[in-house]
């Protein structure tokens, strides 16, 4: 009884990992950039047909993982991150089952355990997340070197590179003890290679927004220079006419370190979130700070509309302790513990 279970179980999972190619065609592309705005229907519908008519193409699986993750890292939610991680190994046999001179598979692998890793440095399981990190820049290196001239890589060396160089000195050995190495400047450098690519390369072309959010992230936070991230969003707007809810809160987040609160401000009211698209309820807190600091105080609506939409925990007691802000400013002092004290509450 048990060998015929064992038999049965085999069978089926063989049939879930039938994937022989990586075939990243035209129409992949188009949904890789419909996912990063945050269109996940519409790539849904396409991965759903895409499995049916072309089952070995592990393009498709690919696709699907870009969702998980940005559903799992957006909504914080627990169901969203355990669907991530327990398809994770029948992504990776997938992968490894595409023949060994396709550079997508290397891309696409190295990718999936850097964004295990930041969901699980999300949920402070720091081991784990460590040892995914290595494995991620292992893979990365070594396809670079099997395939220099596959450009997308750029885009997780690019970012790996400058992670490790904006490691504090004190921490810098532990980097060299994994074996990974990189500067700030060589980051920026790789990233700067991409965006190029993607500007005239229609091949690329569904990298651009991404590399840019990438690249201006990078000169924000670990260059420290304001004037070129403000620089390379200028270009971003130039170039990308629907930078989609993500390309909003890089630009957003850029102009409110330069000060420009009003085109902060303006930039996330033009964001115009439909029913096909996965809310990012974080640009409701944003837009409420921005608001706030005005003294508008219909900013408690953005406020609410984020408590309300957003089931995880990242700043609930932020919001709950600007609307009682509000409350002070409105002349509403006794409501002001209750609403402070609602952002204590352990959310599940």
């Amino acid at each position: 009884m048990r060998r015929t279970l064992l038999i049965g179980i085999l069978i089926c999972c063989s049939q879930l990992v039938t994937a022989t190619t990586f075939d990243f065609n035209k129409e992949c592309r188009e949904h890789y950039q419909a996912i990063f705005n945050l269109q996940f229907q519409k790539a849904e519908k396409f991965i759903s047909t895409q499995k049916a008519s072309q089952p070995d193409n592990a393009a498709v699986l690919y696709l699907e993982q870009q969702i998980l993750f940005y559903k799992a890292f957006i909504s914080e939610e627990d169901a969203d991150f355990q669907k991530f991680r327990s398809e994770f190994d029948m992504r990776h046999e997938a992968y490894n089952a595409v023949p060994a001179d396709n550079p997508w598979t290397g891309y696409a692998t190295s990718e999936m355990y850097l964004q295990s890793a930041i969901l699980k440095l999300k949920r402070k399981e720091y081991l784990t997340a460590g040892y995914q990190l290595r494995k991620s820049y292992k893979i990365a290196v070594s396809n670079q070197e099997k395939f220099p001239a596959f450009i997308p890589n750029l885009k997780t060396l690019g970012f790996f590179h400058a992670v490790i160089g904006a490691v504090p000195d004190n921490y810098v050995w532990l980097a060299n003890l994994a074996g990974m190495h990189g500067t700030i400047k060589q980051g920026a450098s790789e990233l700067n290679k991409l965006v190029e690519a993607a500007k005239t390369d229609n091949d690329l072309h569904f990298l651009l927004a991404e590399s840019y959010f990438l690249r201006i992230f990078i000169s924000s936070h670990f260059e420290k220079d304001p004037e070129l991230a403000m620089k390379l969003t200028d270009e971003m707007v130039a170039q990308i006419s629907d930078y989609g809810p993500l390309g909003a809160f890089i630009i957003a987040n850029t102009c409110i370190s330069k000060g420009l609160f009003d085109r902060a401000l303006t930039t996330l009211q033009k964001v115009k979130t439909t029913s096909q698209q996965y809310p990012l309820f974080y640009l409701d807190y944003l837009t409420g700070i921005l608001k706030l600091n005005k003294l508008q105080l219909d900013a408690q609506k953005d406020f609410q509309r984020f408590l309300d939409g957003f089931k995880g925990n990242s700043f609930v007691k932020a919001a709950h302790q600007k609307i009682g802000w509000i409350h002070m400013l409105q002349k509403g002092y006794c409501r002001i513990p209750k609403c402070i004290s609602g952002g204590t509450k352990k959310r599940k």
